[in-house]
Parts: structure tokens; C-alpha cells; sequence
């Protein structure tokens, strides 16, 4: 039998960047391991076609699988697969499954379901298949049966020696692409950025949080991960390593020895550490060791709603963590979660409060998430907040109020969210565009950090919001649209950029307006000024700018005009003078400054 695995787009495009998911690589290393004749398939990489792969390598097995979150884009593989072949064989692994596994598993419309951690479990059944054997005597599944009754086998115990486990199928996914991405990523900062877990599973039991691989925490042992270090390192080159491990400073003793091995490779790295694992002593070996950012889980600044929640700490420790790592010059991750099923309006602007005097730390404020698998989503479920499980995948999860609040206070609270997230944000002291590449969409800026004053120079993604760090003190600082949408040398840069294009392409350029937008673009910009061949203007037609006659806007059809800028910033003006200088040409193409500022 042939099998297919296949990564779910995580984008909607093939080109935009999304976290490589370590799961699925494992599935098919474990598969391939066994001697099973696997291919695999990346949806997220241009040239992805899961209909001609199915055709080509005449595929009997479908494996996919993914986060709840994820449950459109797996429900679009298996109809696309069933289209080619509607006999094919689905397999679906991940939270998504585990978390709901009757109502997924007939909701995807999908054959069986690999419950918890798959890798021992998906080769148990690809076997059976193999030899038509009964899937009822294998742990850990649910599948339909001949009767197209659902069936849930006993569990399966979790794998406790995950050193035995192959290293994730790179390869079969794309990385080397992936890294390209990477560094062009408003998510990374860093050019080849890559993953690796050194445990698994988290033995706490937050309300807001779904464990698929279970409650028991494995470490692997050092030479194990860093074996499989070295083999990534010497094969893709990586410049970051991000240890995305659930819990990762369980054991110190085991930290200190990580920390003095990884120095040795003289990289940069990041990781998840629980505040109250976190002192002085840990916090100096991390540095030392190239370790810049810590994300840790806060979650509230309201001791009840931390109780609530059972996260076993407390706002004392988070501020001792905080403070510590700001300290040692360490780049701080967190986030304060809403509406839990305890919080009030009283609790949530203690929360709010304790976040406006503390800004240095650049907390992120958002709605709480409830997932599928977690007893926040059986409560909703028993209240008949969440009425119809699907639905509510189909839609992505979004918030639900399960707190103490009523819709007035919840309402409220959100919009005091959004608004500190707009108008509180911690921008750079200053900050200059220095280069803009010819689409105007990436450049790169000078800024200087509002903490300790240190000049750096960093590349932006114009389109997407950016939080970035000092590379002297690590303060975090917030990167976005704003700065740029009042910084007229961004604007400059960017026609500049639009229309060297365009004379490269020896097309003719010209403006419609002579006001004081385009007197100061021409004045700023010695480029410009010599690249136009005409302005147009209604009121000031005969007279003179910058050398160039200002035509009337009537003999504009007596031109062979390819590029044209409106020089404008009233919208019911841009509007007017695109649908006048349409009605003439067609194909021209147009340039305004209100779809500059709105892009950014």
C-alpha cells in the first residue's frame, strides 16, 4: 500500500510563513522508519497539489492532522482527496482528533482517528490495513466501523522512552524552503529559525490548556537532542534555535548542563519557562548560554483569577520573574489572558491596572481561547455557551464569554483591551527609513530603543505589525504602520521606488496635481524630479514648477501616458480624478498616495 502525509496550509497562501509542525514530520519519519511506502506532501509550499500526488503515486492511505484550529483546512484535504479517489483510506492525527474524537472524526468525514501520540500507534495501524487486520485490539484509536458505528479503543499508554523515536522527516517537508521563509518573517527577526523539543507534555493541569500527548512529562536525554542539533546544524545552517518544549526548566540540574553544552555552538536560542522555576541563578546561565527572549505563561495579574485558572503561581513570582529577566538583559514573552470562567469587570481591571504601571515589559492583552479537550470547553459545553461542537471548529474557535461578566462588562473589557493595544504600544524613541527596496515593501529602519537609547539598524516588512527587541538591553519594542504612515520619507521612498520600475521598463511617467504634495515630493526627491515628463493640474495649468510647464488635464489624451501619480491626499479628489483619467486610458497605471498609507 502507498500512503500519503500531508502538512495542512497554515497560511492561505503558498508563500507566507507559518510555525513548522513537529508532529506530523514525526508520523512520517515513523512510518518511513517502519519500511512503509510513504510519501509526503506540504501544502504551504508552492507546487503542493494533493489531487495529482494522490494520481501519480497511486495513494491508498491519507495522513493528516492538525490543532482544532485547523479543522477547515483538514476537511478541505480528505474532499480533495475523496474527489480524486473516494475509496482512499483517512487517517487524522493531533489535537484536533484527540481532543473531540466521535464528533471530529464524523464531522471530517474521516476513517481513523490516531488518539494522543502517534508514532507507535499510526504503524500499529497502517499494518493492520496492510494485512486486513481487526483495528478493535489496537490502543489509542477511533475509527468507523463496517456498520458505520464509531468505535473508541482503550487508551494507549504514552510513549515513555522518546529517545527511541526517529528525528522528525525534514526532508519530506520542505524544510530548506521553510528556512528561506523564515527570514522573511515578521515572527522570527532572525534568518534561518528552527524548532526542536527536548521533553514532552507538561504534568500541570491549567483549565485553559488541552495536553494530546497526556499529563506525564519525558525529558529526552542531552545526547539524544543534541545529536539531532548537530545533524540540523551541519545540514540546514541554522542561526536560531527556538526549544518550544511545553515545560522546559523542570529540572534544573539538567538546565544548567544544557545551557553549558549549547554554548559551545555560540547561537542564539529561546524557550518557555514557568515564573516560578525562574530566579537569578537560571536567568544568568540562559544569558550566558545565547539565550535572548523567555516567554513565559502569566496569564493574570489577579491572584484569584491565577487560582481559578490553576496555574500554581502567583503575581508576586511573575514580578520577581519579570524583573529578573529585565535585569539580565533577557527579552520578555507574555501574554494576560480574559474571561475566565472566574474573572470579573473588579478582577480584569486589577489585570489592566497592574498592566498600565508596568509597560517596560510589553505584556500582549488578549481574550482567552477555548479550546476543544480543555474543561473551560466542557463548561461551555454544559452552559450552552458552545451549543454545536462543529460549528464552533468551523468557525475557528472564536471567543465566547464564559466569565462572571455580563455582555455589557465583557464588552466593555474588550474594547479597553483593543484600545490600550492601539494607543499604548512602546515605539521606538526614534525612528528613520533608511532604504526601501523597489516594491516598497520591505525596508530598513533606524531606531533608537526607548529604554537604554541604543541606535540599531533593522529590515521591515512594511504590511504587518512588528514587535522587535534592542539588541543591547532586549527592552521590546512595537514596530508599526504608524510609524511609517506619518513619515513622508517612506511615501517618497516608495513612489521613488514604483516608478524607477517603471523607467527601468522605459514607460513615460507623469502627476496630476501641482499642489503642495507633489512641490514637495519633487523638492525632496532629485530622482523624481528628473523622471517625470508631465504634471497635470485643472487650476494651475500654464504655469511653471520645477521647470516643467503644467499641462491642462484635457490634453491628457493627446499623451501616451504608461505610470501616472496623483499627487492628492483628499479621498473624493483621488477618487474623481482616477475615474476621469480611466475614462481616457484604461490600462494606465495609477499611483495615489492614500493606497501607500493604506497599505502600510
Amino acid at each position: 500500500m502507498n500512503y500519503l502525509v500531508v502538512m495542512p496550509n497554515f497560511t492561505g497562501n503558498q508563500t507566507g510563513f507559518y510555525f513548522f509542525p513537529l508532529g506530523i514530520a514525526y508520523i512520517s519519519s515513523s512510518l518511513k522508519k517502519a519500511g512503509l511506502n510513504t510519501f509526503t506532501l506540504n501544502l504551504n509550499h508552492s507546487g503542493s497539489n494533493i489531487e495529482d500526488c494522490i494520481k501519480n503515486n497511486a495513494i491508498d492511505v491519507l495522513l493528516t492532522g492538525g490543532l482544532s484550529v485547523h479543522y477547515n483546512e483538514i476537511k478541505s484535504i480528505i474532499l480533495k482527496a475523496r474527489s480524486v479517489n473516494n475509496s482512499i483510506l483517512t487517517i487524522i492525527g493531533g489535537g484536533i482528533i484527540s481532543s473531540e474524537p466521535n464528533s471530529v472524526l464524523l464531522g471530517l468525514g474521516a476513517d481513523i482517528g490516531v488518539l494522543g501520540e502517534g508514532e507507535i500507534t499510526v504503524v500499529e495501524v497502517v499494518n493492520a490495513l496492510e494485512i486486513q487486520d481487526e483495528l478493535a485490539k489496537i490502543r489509542g484509536i477511533v475509527y468507523v466501523n463496517e456498520n458505520n458505528n464509531i468505535i473508541k479503543t482503550l487508551p494507549r499508554e504514552c510513549i515513555n522512552d522518546i529517545n527511541q523515536l526517529a528525528y522528525p522527516d525534514y526532508d519530506g517537508f520542505n524544510f530548506s524552503e521553510y528556512l528561506d521563509l523564515t527570514g522573511k518573517s515578521k515572527e522570527t527577526r532572525y534568518k534561518r529559525y528552527v524548532q526542536m523539543i527536548a521533553s514532552r507534555s507538561c504534568p500541570y493541569n491549567c483549565t485553559f490548556c488541552f495536553h494530546p500527548i497526556g499529563n506525564k512529562y519525558r525529558q529526552r536525554s542531552l545526547e539524544n537532542f543534541f545529536t539531532e542539533f548537530e545533524y540540523m546544524y551541519s545540514k540546514f545552517n541554522f542561526d536560531y534555535l527556538s526549544v518550544c518544549d511545553e515545560l522546559f526548566a523542570y529540572d534544573k540540574n539538567r538546565l544548567y548542563e544544557f545551557t553549558k553544552i549549547i554554548q559551545k555552538y555560540h547561537i542564539l536560542w529561546d524557550t518557555q519557562i514557568r515564573v516560578d522555576m525562574f530566579d537569578d541563578t537560571v536567568a544568568r546561565a540562559l544569558k550566558e548560554s545565547g539565550c535572548n527572549y523567555i516567554s513565559f505563561g502569566l496569564e493574570s495579574a489577579s491572584d484569584k483569577i491565577l487560582a481559578s485558572m490553576k496555574k500554581n503561581i502567583t503575581v508576586k513570582q511573575i514580578e520577581n520573574a519579570l524583573q529578573t529577566a529585565r535585569n539580565n538583559n533577557i527579552e520578555i514573552q507574555g501574554n494576560f489572558i480574559f474571561s475566565d470562567v472566574s474573572e470579573t469587570y473588579e478582577s480584569a481591571t486589577e489585570t489592566l491596572k497592574w498592566w498600565f504601571q508596568n509597560r517596560q515589559y510589553n505584556i500582549n492583552l488578549i481574550q482567552l481561547s477555548v479550546f476543544p479537550g480543555t474543561p473551560l470547553f466542557e463548561y461551555a459545553i454544559d452552559k450552552k455557551i458552545i451549543e454545536d461542537k462543529i460549528k464552533y471548529l468551523e468557525n475557528r474557535c472564536p471567543n465566547v464569554n464564559i466569565s462572571k461578566m455580563g455582555f455589557d462588562d465583557y464588552t466593555k473589557v474588550k474594547k479597553i483591551i483593543n484600545y490600550l493595544n492601539s494607543n499604548y504600544a512602546i515605539y521606538p524613541f526614534y525612528a528613520e527609513i533608511l532604504e526601501i527596496d523597489e516594491t516598497g515593501s520591505s525596508i530598513k529602519v533606524e531606531i533608537i530603543c526607548p529604554n537604554c537609547f541604543n541606535t540599531q539598524v533593522m529590515d521591515f516588512h512594511v504590511y504587518e505589525f512588528h514587535q522587535v527587541a534592542c539588541v543591547k538591553c532586549c527592552q521590546r519594542i512595537d514596530i508599526d504602520k504608524s510609524i511609517f504612515s506619518t513619515d513622508n520619507k517612506y511615501i517618497e521612498f516608495y513612489f521613488e521606488s514604483k516608478i524607477r520600475q517603471a523607467k527601468n521598463n522605459n514607460k513615460i511617467v507623469a502627476i496630476w496635481g501641482a499642489g503642495v504634495e507633489c512641490q514637495t515630493l519633487l523638492s525632496n526627491n532629485e530622482f523624481l524630479c528628473g523622471a517625470v515628463s508631465f504634471i497635470f493640474d485643472k487650476n494651475k495649468h500654464g504655469n511653471t514648477v520645477f521647470n516643467y510647464e503644467i499641462l491642462n488635464p484635457e490634453s491628457f489624451i493627446l499623451y501616451d501616458i504608461d505610470v501616472i501619480l496623483i499627487c492628492s491626499m483628499i479621498r473624493s479628489s483621488i477618487n474623481q480624478i482616477r475615474r476621469q483619467i480611466l475614462d481616457i486610458n484604461h490600462s494606465v497605471e495609477i499611483l495615489t498616495y492614500e493606497e501607500v498609507i493604506s497599505s502600510i
